[in-house]
């Protein structure tokens, strides 16, 4: 009886490692997770302020209507464009 318990004691104390490696290997990952995703946040952010500069560049910037050229009105007549 006595070696059937202490079978069963060292099955448990096996169990209960294989389960702590795990627990630590998920803690693991949920750590680099989180890295990550900071690490990804701070990208977002930054992307965020370039897109808010450019948007106020643009506003600066005016297109200008062409004025058309004698060659390009002979153009147009000649070909009908």
């Amino acid at each position: 009886m006595a070696l059937q318990i202490a079978k069963a004691t060292e099955k448990q104390k096996s169990v209960l490692n294989f389960i702590n490696k795990q627990i630590t290997l998920i803690s693991t990952y949920a750590q680099s997770v989180t890295s990550t995703t900071q690490s990804n946040q701070q990208t977002v952010d930054n992307l965020t302020d370039i897109v808010e500069d450019l948007e106020s560049y643009n506003y600066e910037f005016t297109l200008a209507t062409p004025t058309p050229t004698p060659y390009k009105e002979y153009f147009y007549e000649q070909y009908s464009i």
